[in-house]
């Protein structure tokens, strides 16, 4: 079993804690976060400064590489794409971070040419102790020999989301997983039964030392949290505060607006979960499927169908 797990979540940007710093407010929760804004774009490093300060010196960052230097440069040995990475290298030191993630996009051609360049371009820095995390388009899998060799040589981590049943391909002591579930793009939330599953498949790889874990769906921080304490106490929170009716009708309020059909509901709302009782949590499309197909003006008069059928009692 591994000796450390980092759960946390793609970024910090939507905690909602109001007016306050959420950075400071996620870091009371979670022990890592992955810094998905240097993917997009260069901070400063005053502001990178900033993210370290405000957090415990136990917590942890991982950093996504620029796009640019995969997308359009394609890891070419030039000035450009030396100075990005040197870039992006001081920003990991200054968050005291061990894991430079790269994005390998679909249109790239993993050949020869492709292994030479990135050698020569992750050479051409002094990386110290910052690992290379590299996760290809699902076009790109899979992996030819000369990458997995590649990668064994260079102890580069294979990221896969171990939601969707990916397996990285080359053994490392570090499992790093960017988890967006079995919905359509991020549209999820990981059920009881999801998590279990997901600890199991981690705790099943022979010799990881570290598991990083990096959730990105829309639930993502509840999903995180979630996980988080089955760790640490081997149950479940509640997703909601409610239970039954009442835990229902709190995420179907959330989002959904009327008039709206059954089939209008699963698609809007089918994907979450909520509070069935204190030990049980159910997908709400689990419910709707129940229901007549009818146009419901408003939730009250769904949730009186709800209870009219007595559908609770067929759960």
């Amino acid at each position: 079993m591994a000796e450390e797990y980092r759960i946390g979540t793609g970024g910090w940007a939507y905690f909602y804690v109001g007016s306050r710093n959420k950075l400071h407010y996620y870091s009371k929760i979670f022990n890592f976060v992955e810094v998905n804004t240097t993917y997009y774009n260069i901070p400063s490093f005053e502001t990178v400064n900033k993210w370290r300060n405000t957090v415990p010196q136990d917590f942890y960052f991982s950093v996504r590489a620029n796009k640019l230097i995969a997308e359009k440069y394609k890891f070419a040995h030039t000035n450009l794409n030396i100075e990005l990475l040197e870039k992006i290298v001081k920003i990991c030191n200054i968050l005291k971070s061990d894991l430079l993630h790269f994005y390998i996009p679909k249109h790239l051609e993993l050949e020869s040419e492709f292994v030479q360049n990135f050698f020569n371009l992750i050479g051409s820095v002094n990386l110290s102790n910052i690992k290379i995390v590299l996760e290809f388009s699902k076009n790109l899998t899979p992996l030819n020999k000369q990458i997995i060799k590649f990668m064994q040589e260079n102890n580069i981590v294979h990221c896969v989301d171990l939601s969707k049943d990916q397996k990285p391909i080359v053994k490392n002591d570090v499992v790093y997983s960017r988890l967006f579930g079995k919905g359509k793009h991020n549209i999820y939330q990981f059920s009881d039964e999801d998590l279990i599953a997901l600890d199991k498949k981690v705790v099943s790889i022979n010799g990881v030392k570290k598991v990083v874990f990096a959730f990105h769906g829309v639930k993502m921080y509840m999903d995180a949290l979630r996980y988080k304490h089955y760790k640490e106490q081997g149950k479940f929170i509640p997703v909601t505060k409610y239970r039954g009716i009442e835990s229902l009708k709190y995420v179907l309020e959330e989002d959904l607006s009327f008039p709206c059909n059954k089939e209008k509901i699963i698609e809007k709302c089918g994907w979450k979960l909520f509070d069935l009782n204190d030990e049980k949590r159910i997908r709400v499309s689990e419910i709707i499927k129940y229901l007549p197909n009818m146009s419901f003006s408003n939730l009250n008069e769904l949730l009186e169908v709800v209870k009219e059928l007595d559908i609770f009692n067929k759960l």
